[in-house]
């Protein structure tokens, strides 16, 4: 139900960006797969000119924001069709599970905007959680990462203009550089939580039972949008909330 659920929203995105409403003329780029770990599905979108994080996010979150000002009526039955989906974490970059890998990959996403020395100063933080790879530690990649981005750019821990995002899952690694970080990420436990944006729309007393944390829910998932950039490939990911060094 939440494979489905997660891909039916993914391409509900898709149909709200424009320019790229149509899919490719060979017919279906939506496909799932499984990283191999516990509890976690990758939705790929195989569509060029796509980007997760700067389309497939904003796109959601405004289609879930026009539903809370038409009705709340409609609101209230999209929280209930999709209860089982959590966050959308986008991750646009792929690469293998090693620090060299991950150093490469960031080395080459903070060489451009909104990073970089000549850019305008942002505050930024470092998102990462690792999952089933005993190689790697999440502090370590926090600290390292957060070094290698040049410039008058500071780090904000709470509400921070961008977001790097670092997944770790199994053998591969997922990232991202997310901007306007603070609309998706209220806190580190909720970040990306489209279903808790989507309850702050109704009145307290509305909420329904499907805005429980994910700590309080086995049963509720999460999203993660990644893609490959320049290769072209876009990806999105749908967990199960598991034990996890989360964090950022």
């Amino acid at each position: 139900r939440a494979v489905q659920s997660s891909v039916e929203l993914i391409k509900l995105a898709l149909s709200k960006i424009p320019g790229k409403e149509e899919t490719d003329k060979e017919g279906e780029d939506t496909w799932v797969c499984d990283p191999g770990c516990n509890g976690v599905v990758c939705v790929t979108i195989e569509r060029k000119g796509i980007d997760p994080a700067v389309q497939l996010l904003p796109a959601l979150w405004e289609h879930v924001r026009e539903l809370g000002q038409r009705s709340k009526a409609e609101l209230k039955k999209f929280i209930n069709v999709h209860k089982f989906i959590y966050r959308f974490i986008p991750l646009q970059v792929m690469c293998r599970a090693t620090m060299d890998d991950i150093e490469a990959t960031v080395s080459r996403l903070v060489s451009l905007p909104p990073f970089g020395e000549s850019a305008p100063p942002t505050t930024f933080s470092v998102a990462c959680e690792v999952r089933s790879c005993s190689s790697l530690n999440k502090k370590t990649i926090i600290d390292k990462v957060a070094g290698m981005v040049k410039g008058n750019h500071k780090v904000q821990l709470y509400m921070p203009e961008t977001l790097i995002v670092i997944q770790v899952l199994k053998s591969a690694s997922g990232i991202s550089v997310v901007p306007n970080a603070s609309r998706y990420c209220k806190s580190q436990k909720s970040s990306f939580n489209l279903m808790q944006f989507a309850n702050s729309l109704l009145e307290p007393e509305e909420t329904t039972p499907s805005a429980k944390p994910e700590s309080s829910d086995p049963k509720a998932s999460e999203v993660k949008a990644e893609s490959k950039g320049a290769e072209g490939t876009s990806k999105v990911h749908e967990k199960v909330p598991e034990k996890a060094d989360g964090g950022s």
